[in-house]
């Protein structure tokens, strides 16, 4: 059976997909630079206190409103916290580490997460943290980290082996 999934940058228009067949919706923002964490999400870590742990968060004026559970058990988050590369600072992996346990806090799926080496290898450390953040919920590769440069398509690793 072949999955479909979609990326989206609103909740609207991920319900829309969800309705019209699509298995699984990656939630980002600003598509044009290869998608990034969803900005909202920033917005609700500095409003944790509005977060339901049961069924996404609470109405606020400049916070959206999730749709019920069985919404976000088909959504992944992707966690990117800049365009560019993905070779990360330390506060740039630990910025995204808070944007994963949020993810997991509002009952989401799954996560999104790349990270590479200024060589172009896996960032191991930088996988190990952001994997550990997101303990019981599943763990996607970005779709750019399988396009490294400098040969490291080589580098077979699951993110399930780090």
């Amino acid at each position: 059976m072949t999955l479909l999934e979609a990326c989206c940058t609103s909740i609207e228009s991920a319900q829309k997909m969800l309705q019209a067949g699509a298995h699984r919706v990656e939630l980002c923002s600003n598509l044009e630079y290869g998608g990034l964490t969803p900005v909202w999400l920033s917005r609700l870590q500095d409003n944790s206190d509005q977060i339901s742990t049961s069924h996404g968060m609470n109405s606020t004026d400049d916070l959206p409103q999730l749709p019920d559970k069985g919404f976000l058990d088909h959504v992944h988050m992707l966690i990117r916290c800049r365009p560019g590369d993905f070779c990360y600072s330390q506060a740039e992996v630990d910025l995204m580490c808070q944007s994963i346990r949020l993810c997991r806090k509002i009952g989401a799926q799954g996560v999104v997460i790349g990270a590479l080496t200024p060589e172009g290898h896996l960032d191991l450390p930088a996988l190990r943290q952001m994997i550990h953040a997101a303990i019981g919920i599943p763990v996607l590769k970005e779709i750019a980290v399988g396009r490294r440069r400098n040969g490291a398509a080589d580098e077979r690793h699951n993110y399930g082996q780090i």
